[in-house]
């Protein structure tokens, strides 16, 4: 999955298909324009797109879903999703929320160094760098 910008500033969806469907005469990826050029509304744009996209693909795998109504379900979906875009803020999406608890990461101090060992780290490096070039 990829979120992408096109010369004319505005983000897109790509997807690639699974190889499955690949086999079933399904073409090699998906691409959907986001229908902003904000940065931050296409990425979580994105993510509900792909999420969209992901179950469609297991239920087109479970299903053995021909490409025709694989490709009208996904226009219908495609189309219910832009159509709350045009309703709502251009921050607030529909993404749900995670589930579960999650431990929070404390990041470990960092040590400082000084400047003569800075120097001295910079010196071996380029010694080493000359050497083995």
């Amino acid at each position: 999955m990829y979120l992408l910008r096109l010369p004319n500033s505005v983000y897109y969806t790509r997807i690639a298909t699974p190889l499955s469907l690949r086999s079933s005469g399904y073409p090699k990826e998906f691409k959907f324009s986001l229908l902003t050029r904000e940065r931050k509304v296409a990425y979580l744009r994105n993510i509900e797109q792909v999420q969209l996209l992901h179950a469609l693909f297991d239920k087109a795998k479970s299903t053995k879903l021909y490409f025709a109504q694989f490709k009208v379900e996904l226009a219908d979906a495609i189309n219910q999703l832009r159509q709350q875009y045009r309703s709502l803020s251009e921050t607030s999406t529909h993404a749900p929320t995670l589930s579960g608890t999650t431990a929070v990461k404390t990041a470990s101090p960092r040590s400082s160094v000084g400047k003569e060992e800075l120097n001295r780290l910079t010196k071996v490096a380029a010694y080493r760098y000359l050497k083995y070039s």
